[in-house]
C-alpha cells in the first residue's frame, strides 16, 4: 500500500511524505505522481518515509497514476 501525507512545509510549499506500507524490507517499486501541476513524474518509494516538496500549493491537484499500477493508496492525516 502506498501511504502518503500532504502538508504545508516550512517554506509554504506543499510537502509530500510517502512510503510503501505493508511491504517486505527493501521493496522499491516506482510509481508516477504529480510532482508539479498536471505533470506526472516517477517517484520511488521505499518502506521508509521520504519527503519531497511539490511545485504547487493546492492539495486537491495531487494525483497518483493508478491506471498503470495495481496498488492501493491511503492518505494519512497528520
Amino acid at each position: 500500500m502506498f501511504e502518503y501525507i500532504l502538508s504545508q512545509g516550512e517554506n509554504d510549499m506543499l510537502e509530500l511524505k510517502y512510503r510503501w506500507a505493508n511491504a517486505v524490507k527493501g521493496f522499491e517499486m516506482p510509481i508516477k505522481v504529480t510532482l508539479s501541476k498536471n505533470d506526472y513524474q516517477p517517484l520511488t518509494p521505499t518502506t521508509k518515509w521520504r519527503v519531497v516538496d511539490l511545485n504547487y500549493f493546492d492539495q486537491k491537484e495531487f494525483k497518483i497514476q493508478t491506471d498503470y499500477y495495481l496498488i492501493e493508496t491511503r492518505q494519512v492525516k497528520n
